[in-house]
């Protein structure tokens, strides 16, 4: 019997009306497509927050690693198949596969190539404070991929560590982490879950979230594709 794993990432446009943003990222498991979509389904209608022309991108992967990509759309207050990409055009996004799941890209970026360029950005997410205004601390509790500086004993979170150039007053959540990742892979490793080091860092993290800028964290990091990485020794 065929078991189906699938999740779904859901994105909005930004107050703006100028970038994607993450809500959510969940996962699930049924031994049925059909029935997974249906699932899916029942999950949309039970959830009464959803926005005008919010995206949802839903991945069905069976047993053998084959993967089946679904779109759906937020308008009228409803959820529609997506069919039209006129929307992702006007607001000058591309829809593209990176890794285990799609990702709008903004093309006006460009990522990391060196380890001097990381550490910029590292020391200027440092420049964070509580009372800022800025779009990082505003969407701080959306980040789930968060990357370490063993000698500054710093995080910072992939999305902007990993484009150049990075300032917090000129962060507006552009770009993807898929992106980013994929870059920094060449620099960092992620971290176990089961690890002990692992529970080290993340508690490290919690506090500082906590007490310098008085934000949780997201639930990925923990329960779902997120985590914590270091540097490649």
């Amino acid at each position: 019997m065929e078991n189906i794993n699938f999740y779904f990432d859901v994105y909005s446009i930004d107050e703006l009306g100028e970038f994607l943003e993450l809500h959510n990222s969940i996962y699930f498991e049924n031994k049925y497509l059909k029935n997974a979509r249906k699932e899916v389904d029942l999950i949309l209608n039970e959830i009464g927050e959803w926005g005008e022309n919010d995206f949802l991108i839903i991945s069905f992967e069976n047993n053998n690693s084959e993967i089946i990509y679904e779109g759906k759309l937020f308008k009228n207050g409803q959820w529609d198949d997506l069919v039209d990409n006129s929307l992702i055009d006007n607001y000058k996004f591309k829809l593209v596969y990176q890794s285990d799941k799609f990702t709008f890209e903004d093309n006006g970026l460009e990522t990391i190539e060196n380890w001097d360029e990381i550490l910029d950005n590292f020391l200027e997410f440092e420049k964070l404070e509580s009372t800022s205004q800025s779009k990082v601390l505003k969407t701080y509790s959306q980040f789930y991929h968060w990357y370490y500086l063993p000698e500054k004993e710093i995080f910072a979170p992939s999305k902007f560590l990993g484009y150049k150039n990075r300032t917090i007053t000129s962060y507006n959540s552009s770009g993807t982490g898929g992106a980013t990742q994929i870059a920094l892979s060449k620099f960092f490793t992620k971290i176990s879950k089961d690890s002990e080091e692992f529970k080290i860092l993340y508690n490290k993290l919690k506090q500082i979230s906590k007490n310098k800028y008085i934000k949780d964290l997201s639930s990925q990091i923990l329960e779902g594709k997120g985590g914590i990485y270091i540097p490649i020794k």
